[in-house]
């Protein structure tokens, strides 16, 4: 009776391992955007130049995605804002290009990570990084 039980319980777990395991291939698989470079390394920046940092926004979904909004910021190693007007739409199996320009403030390396908002369901938040050092100039 107990060996009967414990084979009951494995089975459940294992259907249950299964069922979870599948939604979340499923879930993954469902971003529909992809940004490229991830993440962007800007090299050496000189500290208080202006640069622009170009991201490239592909839709690999059925469906066009509109991009709805994007966070600009100023933290310890700079500010930031985007060239893009809100709303842009990337149609289905297309690509979309968006600057953000970045000012660097600070000496040393960073790493921050800037936000674009997106009207698609699985996906409303977009990440993009950028990597580097502020450098006082080159040489």
């Amino acid at each position: 009776m107990r060996g009967q039980w414990i084979s009951t319980c494995l089975i459940l777990l294992g259907v249950a391992g299964l069922a979870f395991g599948s939604w979340q291939l499923t879930n993954v698989g469902s971003r529909p955007i992809d940004v490229q470079p991830d993440p962007f390394d800007c090299g050496e920046l000189i500290v208080n130049k202006t640069e622009m940092v170009p991201f490239a926004f592909r839709n690999h979904g059925p469906a066009p995605v509109q991009l709805v909004g994007a966070k600009g910021t100023c933290w310890a190693s700079g500010c930031s804002s985007f060239g893009f007007q809100a709303p842009l739409t990337i149609p289905a199996g297309e690509s979309r290009e968006i600057t953000l320009e970045f000012k660097p403030n600070g000496v040393g390396p960073f790493e921050v990570s800037f936000h674009v908002y997106s009207d698609a369901p699985a996906q409303p938040q977009i990440d993009l990084n950028v990597v580097g050092t502020i450098v006082a100039s080159h040489p």
